[in-house]
């Protein structure tokens, strides 16, 4: 479970932070993130951290049920952000929120919300 908030609040940091990067970062070079799409990846990837970095222990008897809860809702919110800039036809934040719904989706597939020993 701790190597599962470490990988996930990493994760949310680049999915808050490449948008800007790639959009204002390296010389001035302008790329598909709209601004829409930049403030869903900034709140998406802000979530993502946070709840990596909320807390590394639980209490014993709820270790991992919240956490598995809300890991399932950010995968879902971003299935539907990335279903929502497709429609739209921008393609960097497609790709973006798309590769972390499907690294995220592996992640919880992985990950065992129980605490050790039960």
């Amino acid at each position: 479970m701790e190597m599962h908030r470490a990988i996930e609040g990493g994760a949310g940091f680049v999915i808050a932070l490449l948008p800007f990067l790639l959009r204002y970062g390296f010389q001035n070079r302008t790329t598909d993130f709209s601004n829409p799409s930049i403030i869903v990846c900034l709140a998406l990837g802000g979530s993502a951290a946070a709840l990596g970095f909320a807390g590394t222990r639980e209490r014993r008897d709820a270790f991992g049920s919240s956490h598995g809860t809300f890991d399932h809702g950010l995968l879902v919110a971003l299935v539907i952000a990335t279903i929502v800039f497709a429609l739209r036809g921008e393609v960097f934040p497609v790709l973006l929120l798309g590769g972390a719904a499907l690294v995220y989706g592996v992640l919880i597939t992985f990950t065992r919300y129980t605490a050790p020993g039960v």
